[in-house]
């Protein structure tokens, strides 16, 4: 972390915002592991019930989008084992409603190489991808939306 900020790449008031995230990607990896998904997925809709859905209207390119992405991204990289795509897009999705956006949490399946279904998780603001985008996203077929 000294090294980013003496470095630029990280301001300072940005270090608070990588230690909520980081904490957040704790508690919902944490939450899928011992908690049902309903109760995880209610905890984090009451979180963000405050804010959610204020008429803010956000693009993928909008500040507090491209933050929740990047910050996510980086502390993923900092997490031993590496959180999967539903970890990392339901952190997305819950900080983009906590800054009044509007996210789509999707979930996608498909069948892999080896005939076996596969699974996939990710977070799209108007039509675009802001996290867990894949080169074969579009072999995924969506869930109904929860």
């Amino acid at each position: 972390m000294k090294q980013l900020l003496k470095s630029g790449l990280l301001l300072w008031y940005q270090t608070s915002s990588l230690a909520k995230t980081y904490l957040l990607l704790t508690f919902i990896r944490l939450g899928l592991k011992f908690l049902s998904f309903q109760r995880l997925y209610g905890w984090l809709t009451q979180w963000t019930a405050a804010t959610a859905g204020t008429g803010r209207q956000q693009t993928a390119d909008s500040v507090p989008v491209r933050v929740a992405s990047r910050t996510v991204h980086l502390c993923s990289n900092w997490m031993v084992p590496a959180p999967k795509c539903l970890t990392r897009a339901l952190c997305v999705y819950f900080i983009v409603r906590r800054h009044g956006g509007n996210p789509i949490l999707k979930l996608g399946v498909t069948k892999n190489s080896q005939d076996q279904l596969a699974a996939h998780a990710w977070v799209e603001v108007q039509g675009e991808v802001v996290i867990g985008g894949l080169p074969n996203l579009k072999d995924y077929i969506p869930l109904p939306a929860l």
